[in-house]
Parts: structure tokens; sequence; C-alpha cells
């Protein structure tokens, strides 16, 4: 089924829904609705292990940004140093001010290049300018303009998740669904504000999983000291 160009359809909750009409709750899996998810890449590694016998060892990686002499795109092998694949791409022809593991949008900052290129990962990009520290000059108070509800894929309130983030209600962050959160960051893009919704949000679910997992193992502690 031909579906338009956009961002991010490729998130598994958005293509179900656009395929098949029916909405996956934050806990459901692909296939708890009947789907299976595959994308190209690991379609073409399962053909070449089941019948070539070949294990999944490179990948096609992207380096780009205004900082790189030579922008392109690369079949690298898993594990290749990111600073040798950058001076694969012709090197830095200006001192970047970012460096982005990821993409543009859910992509992860980094300091050092001394890292190995690793499957989650599909693209290093330096930047000469900060556009996250840019913003942060121009972040005014909320307007309540509605932009950020209007842009979220999965259809939530960005303005109220943050207001019980900022003040780490996470009760009231969890009911509003703010773990349905797919961190795409089209919020934060969006935003006449320049308010950092996307990494409030990332920084508040790891919280979230965290006080779980310690919460878990005191439950775990407690049986065992019982039994």
């Amino acid at each position: 089924m031909p579906l338009k160009t956009k961002y991010p359809q490729g998130s598994e909750r958005n293509l179900v829904h656009a395929v098949t009409g029916r909405k996956m709750a934050s806990d459901d899996r692909p296939e708890d609705l009947g789907c299976v998810i595959n994308n190209v890449t690991t379609l073409a590694a399962v053909y070449h292990a089941v019948c070539m016998n070949e294990p999944l060892m490179e990948k096609g990686f992207t380096v780009t940004g205004d900082a790189v002499a030579n922008p392109g795109n690369f079949m690298v092998k898993l594990g290749t140093n990111l600073s040798e694949l950058l001076e694969a791409a012709g090197g830095l022809k200006a001192e970047p001010k970012k460096v982005i593991i990821g993409g543009p949008m859910m992509g992860m900052a980094i300091t050092n290049l001394d890292r190995p290129v690793a499957k989650p990962y599909n693209a290093l990009i330096c930047l000469t300018e900060d556009p996250v520290e840019k913003a942060d000059g121009q972040m005014t108070h909320c307007i309540r303009c509605g932009r950020c509800a209007r842009a979220c894929p999965v259809g939530l309130v960005p303005q109220m998740l943050a207001f019980y983030a900022e003040r780490k209600d996470y009760d009231r962050y969890i009911k509003l669904h703010g773990l349905d959160c797919l961190g795409c960051g089209a919020c934060t893009y969006i935003c006449p504000a320049k308010r950092p919704l996307m990494q409030l949000f990332k920084l508040t679910k790891g919280t979230i999983a965290h006080n779980e997992a310690v919460q878990a193992a005191k439950n775990a502690e407690k049986e065992a000291a019982t039994v």
C-alpha cells in the first residue's frame, strides 16, 4: 500500500494505523494486532542469513552536515570507528559545534567520535551551529497556541505533559499517556516559544523507567525475604 511521505510515518504505531486503521496502545506490540513489521534492511539481512549463510556485518550509513567536507552514504562494517568514517568523508571543513549520532530529529548529541558504528544508528551529522543552543536564547514561556498538539502524531498534548514533567508529577504525566511519546521531536520543531519539549519528555520517561526498575528490585527483595 503506497503511503504518503510523512514524518514519523515509519514508527510502528503510526505505520500499523496508516495501513490497517487499527490503533496500538502503549503496551501493545504489532503482533497483538496481527501485524509483523520489517524494514527493507531487515528483510535483506534475513535473506543473506538464510539463503547465503552470511551474518549481519555491515550497514548503510550516512555522514552529513555543513561541517563535513564530502557528505555521502557508505556501506560500512559494524564496529567501524566514527572518526575513521568521518575521515573517509573528507574530514571536517569547519569545527562542528554539535555532532549528532542518528537522525536530525531523534538523534543523540555526542562529544566523542571514538565510538563504533552500531546497529541502531544510521547517520552521523556534524553541524557548525547548535540549533538547540541557539533556541535556548530565544525560549519564552508557553503561549498556549496548541501547535504542539496539532503536530503530535500520537495525539498527545505536549503542553500539558511539559507542565507536569517540569513539576516532576510523574503520576499525572503517565495518566496523560506521556509514555506513548515517540520522541519524534515534532512538538519541539513546531513550538514558536522554542521550548525543548522532546528533551524534557525523554528525560522524564527515563526517570520513570528508572524509578519503576528500582521499585521492582525492592519488591523482589521483599518477596525473597519472605520466602
